[in-house]
């Protein structure tokens, strides 16, 4: 671009030159004293004589009647015409100046200074909604050349909880996308964010480029998330500490922020859920040792003394082997079918419930406190099943037509596992990252506002894996995971967030 520019402003000196100017007739000679100057011609009537010298009359004269003569031959015609269309160019040409330099000037500033940015996701709501445009400074963070994918490697004051426009780590350029990346970069800034022509991977996917999202984590620093609450270390051998300045930016059930629903396509959070999803908290974080082995002891000894009288279908009893995906609710098709195994095979029965209950004591402890947070997670888990399944025994063997207790149990254990494990777990909880390690120089880890709904350094992509809630515990309860956390580099970032305009 600085090279079109520079050849259009040599060939707009060369068509300027006077000397150019005389040949073509726009302008003429003109005797002043001792010096000879150029003037331009005159296309208006000559009837204002009141500022003509009395020495250039004469000639004036005699060019109005050499005017005259030159209209009675077919030529006068093709003069007018030639100076129409003379006039005509000078007057696009002018235009085409000032869009060439507006348009250039746009650019520059864009690239190198300053430039608007549209929001494209609710990853950053309450603070920053679809359609909102982020004014953002290019200069301290790698400025581009203009309208190239070279840039200046520069960072300059970059800060913990700031917000920068990102280039999209997923996006990788390849030569055929190079002029349509120009094309779209182009018409993205000199129309200030008003059209904007979709990104696509080699699938054909759009891939939102670049992003804006939340610096948390910096070099030096291994970071980890338990219950929507960011920790921080940088030495491995020392506790995390809470970053609680976080707070005040996530939107999360914890943090209690307030959004505008109306501006919100898919809100993941209301007061009925929050409430909800924070008693799970504290009932799951009140599980000890002592609390866990009491409460399992008196369900075994449950099993172990109840008599089953009713008939229970063994259709099911593929579903047996306490080993569980929270995938699909765990209704009464297993509850039966562990019903006909207790009552047809007692021992096995009781075996391997201990084997659920207690087979985690034996592995090795947990190394930090994302494994203790879902230790924890676990065990509850295998309470709120084996309580269930005794409400099932005991609504089944009472022959009643229905039982609240047995409702609510099942409610708590379909609620818990679908919605606290599979659905927000990994949204509100991250093992420590980088694993064994601390993020490098100029090495960052970002997130959005909206930790429930942003695809950020949590997420290299959504493809999702079975997991182990408790990793050390084989009798775990299992999830679909789609954690892949990953760091951004500096040279990533694109520009610093200052402020939103509409």
């Amino acid at each position: 671009m600085l090279i079109i520019n520079i050849l259009y402003l040599f060939n707009f000196r060369k068509l300027n030159n006077k000397n150019n100017l005389l040949d073509k007739g726009l302008l003429t000679l003109e005797k002043r004293g001792t010096k000879t100057v150029y003037v331009p011609v005159r296309f208006s009537s000559f009837n204002d004589k009141s500022t003509i010298a009395p020495t250039t009359l004469a000639a004036i004269k005699a060019e109005q009647t050499n005017l005259k003569k030159a209209q009675e031959t077919s030529k006068e015609p093709k003069t007018k015409i030639k100076l129409f269309f003379i006039k005509s160019g000078l007057f696009v040409l002018s235009w085409l100046d000032a869009i060439v330099w507006a348009v250039s000037v746009v650019i520059f500033v864009n690239s190198l200074v300053f430039q608007l940015f549209e929001i494209p996701s609710e990853s950053m709501v309450p603070e920053l909604y679809v359609g909102t445009r982020v004014a953002a400074v290019r200069f301290l963070t790698n400025p581009e050349i203009p309208l190239s994918n070279t840039r200046i490697p520069v960072t300059l004051g970059v800060k913990r909880f700031g917000q920068y426009v990102l280039s999209n780590p997923r996006y990788v350029l390849k030569k055929d996308q190079a002029l349509n990346d120009f094309i779209n970069d182009f018409l993205f800034k000199i129309t200030f964010t008003l059209v904007r022509r979709p990104k696509v991977d080699e699938n054909g996917i759009e891939i939102a480029d670049p992003l804006i999202k939340r610096l948390i984590g910096m070099p030096g620093e291994q970071l980890t998330i338990i219950d929507d609450q960011v920790y921080v270390r940088k030495n491995l051998n020392e506790p995390f500490t809470p970053l609680l300045a976080d707070n005040q930016y996530a939107y999360t059930f914890k943090s209690g922020r307030k959004a505008n629903t109306a501006r919100i396509r898919y809100n993941t959070i209301t007061e009925p859920l929050r409430t909800a999803i924070l008693n799970w908290d504290e009932l799951k974080n009140n599980v000890t040792k002592e609390y866990f082995d009491k409460v399992a002891k008196e369900l075994l000894d449950f099993f172990k003394s109840v008599r089953l009288s009713k008939p229970y279908s063994s259709e099911y009893e593929d579903t047996y082997g306490f080993l569980f995906m929270a995938i699909s609710s765990i209704d009464e098709r297993y509850f039966e079918a562990y019903a006909a195994i207790l009552k047809n095979n007692p021992g096995r029965f009781l075996s391997d419930l201990k084997d659920y209950l207690f087979g985690w004591e034996s592995a090795l402890p947990p190394e930090n406190i994302y494994e203790e947070n879902c230790l924890k997670a676990n065990l509850l888990s295998k309470l709120l099943f084996a309580e269930a399944l005794k409400q099932y025994i005991i609504f089944k063997e009472s022959s009643a037509e229905q039982s609240d207790t047995y409702i609510k149990a099942q409610n708590s254990l379909r609620d818990y596992t679908l919605l606290y494990i599979r659905q927000y777990f990994d949204a509100r909880n991250l093992p420590p990252f980088p694993e064994q390690d601390v993020l490098g120089k100029g090495q960052y880890f970002f997130m959005g506002d909206n930790r429930y709904n942003s695809l950020d350094c949590r997420h290299w992509s959504f493809e999702s894996f079975e997991k182990l809630l408790y990793s050390k515990d084989p009798y775990s309860l299992r999830y679909s995971s789609n954690l892949h956390p990953f760091a951004i580099s500096s040279d990533r970032i694109r520009a610093i967030a200052v402020f939103s305009l509409f």
